[in-house]
C-alpha cells in the first residue's frame, strides 16, 4: 500500500472515529428499556423501534412472554416488574386488537404510562403494514426521549414514592419542678432548712453570727 493510501485510509478511521463520539448515542450514558415480545410481528416492530431510536443512548432488549395485560396483577405491576428484574427505566409491549396495534410505553420509576394506537394492516413484508409500523416506532422513540431527558410522557398511572421525611432530634424533658420545704416544728424547738444567722460576737460593723 502507498504511502498516500495509508495517509486516506488514516482520515478515513479518525473521521469515522470522530463520528461515532459525536453521535448522542456515544455522548451520554446508555440506559435501558425493555420490550415484551411474543410473535413475531412482535420481533419485527422491535426492529422498527431500534431503527428510529438508534441515535438515543438506549439499549433496547427484547424479553419473550405474553403481553403484559395477561398478568394477573396487570399490565402495570408486571412491568414494574419487568424493570426491576432488567434493571430498566422503560418497558414496552404491543398489542393487536384486529387491524390496529397499541403500542404501550411504562416508565416505573415515576409512574407514567404512554400509550399509542396506529392502523397496522397486513403482514410485515406489505407496505400498509411498514407505514403503520413507523408510525408506532416514531411514537416510541418521542416516549424513549422523553424518559431520557427526565420527562416521561403519558399519565401518572402510579404515584411516586412519598419524600423521606427527615427525622427530628428529640427534646429532653424538662427538669422537675422544686418541691418547696416547709419548716416542721419539733419538741423543743423547730428545724428550718436554709442559712441560719445568730448573733455571736462582734465585727466592726456590727454584731455577726
Amino acid at each position: 500500500m502507498s504511502q498516500w493510501a495509508v495517509g486516506v485510509w488514516q482520515r478515513v478511521v479518525g473521521l469515522a472515529v470522530l463520528l461515532a463520539l459525536g453521535s448522542p448515542a456515544w455522548a451520554a450514558e446508555a440506559w435501558r428499556a425493555v420490550a415484551r415480545v411474543g410473535s413475531s410481528e412482535d420481533r419485527a416492530l422491535l426492529e422498527r423501534v431500534r431503527g428510529q431510536s438508534s441515535d438515543l443512548p438506549v439499549v433496547l432488549s427484547a424479553e419473550e412472554g405474553p403481553p403484559l395485560e395477561a398478568s394477573p396483577d396487570g399490565a402495570w405491576r408486571e412491568a414494574e416488574r419487568v424493570a426491576l428484574r432488567q434493571d430498566a427505566r422503560a418497558v414496552l409491549w404491543f398489542v393487536r386488537d384486529g387491524a390496529e396495534v397499541r403500542v404501550s410505553v411504562a416508565a416505573p420509576r415515576t409512574g407514567h404510562l404512554f400509550v399509542r394506537t396506529a392502523h397496522v394492516e397486513g403482514t410485515p413484508e406489505t407496505l400498509t403494514w411498514s407505514v403503520g409500523a413507523e408510525a408506532l416506532a416514531l411514537a416510541v422513540r418521542s416516549a424513549l426521549r422523553a424518559v431520557d431527558a427526565g420527562e416521561p410522557l403519558g399519565e401518572i398511572v402510579a404515584p411516586p414514592p412519598p419524600a423521606p421525611v427527615a427525622a427530628t432530634a428529640e427534646l429532653p424533658p424538662p427538669p422537675p419542678e422544686p418541691v418547696p420545704v416547709a419548716s416542721a416544728p419539733v419538741d423543743g424547738g423547730f428545724l428550718q432548712v436554709g442559712l441560719h444567722a445568730a448573733l455571736d460576737g462582734y465585727h466592726p460593723g456590727g454584731q455577726q453570727g
